[in-house]
């Protein structure tokens, strides 16, 4: 089997988490006394894995001098958007384009996962595939990216579905190969050329459900969490030793 190489989303600053993140990325915040980032590599099964390459930004240093260029063995490797303050991750991750293998895991590197959720993903059968919790009460709050879903495949993903079309949230975790990851880079390849850098990459993925099937991996009610906010953060200490809990 191929192993996968993930590719972890980390530029952006998280204003939302001022005056913490005043000098931190919001990934190297603490949960449990332990940085996002590092639970983050916990939650990955390092047999189905060659390589991590990492998205970064502001105050890339932080996260550089902390990870240095390995993780048990795992090889780490950086990109910089130097534009993080004025573009999102649609812009990180076409950065990143030139550098992908053949099957890849995108995670955002604000989001908490049980294992199992990262590790059914990358096993799953599909070519792309979204790990979607399909057992959260609806409807989601606003700020969550919902998905529209029938017969595990995926029709639309965004943040203003409506209710009714929703089945459930993109919790921030992905995966593409073969001919469905050079559709994505082609899309990010167009929306680049056309300035669109202000979007979340799920902005392409949304583009190109029309070109390629992508699929739903139910999370099974394991945990997650997104952490945004200052309320979000402190519901991840509370949630982290769920989340931890094989």
């Amino acid at each position: 089997m191929t192993q996968t190489q993930i590719i972890i989303l980390a530029a952006g600053q998280g204003k939302r988490l001022l005056p913490l993140t005043k000098a931190l990325p919001k990934t190297m915040l603490k949960v449990g006394g332990i940085p996002i980032i590092n639970h983050i590599l916990n939650s990955i099964n390092l047999n189905l894995i060659n390589e991590i390459l990492i998205a970064v930004g502001y105050n890339k240093k932080i996260v550089m001098n902390y990870l240095k260029n390995d993780f048990k063995g795992i090889p780490i490797k950086y990109v910089d958007n130097p534009q993080h303050a004025e573009t999102n991750s649609l812009y990180s991750l076409w950065l990143a384009r030139n550098f992908l293998k053949e099957k890849i895991a995108i995670i955002n590197a604000d989001t908490l996962f049980h294992k199992k959720i990262l590790e059914n993903l990358i096993n799953s059968r599909y070519e792309a595939a979204l790990a979607i919790d399909d057992t959260i009460p609806m409807p989601l709050p606003d700020e969550a990216m919902k998905a529209t879903i029938k017969n595990k495949k995926i029709s639309d993903v965004s943040k203003t579905i409506l209710p009714e079309k929703t089945n459930g949230d993109a919790i921030g975790i992905y995966k593409f190969s073969g001919k469905s990851l050079k559709v994505l880079i082609n899309e990010l390849d167009n929306l680049v050329s056309n300035s669109e850098t202000k979007q979340l990459f799920t902005y392409a993925v949304r583009n190109i459900l029309n070109k390629v099937d992508i699929f739903s991996v139910s999370t099974e009610g394991r945990s997650w969490i997104e952490i945004d906010d200052q309320n979000d953060l402190n519901m991840a200490q509370s949630l982290i030793k769920k989340i931890l809990k094989n």
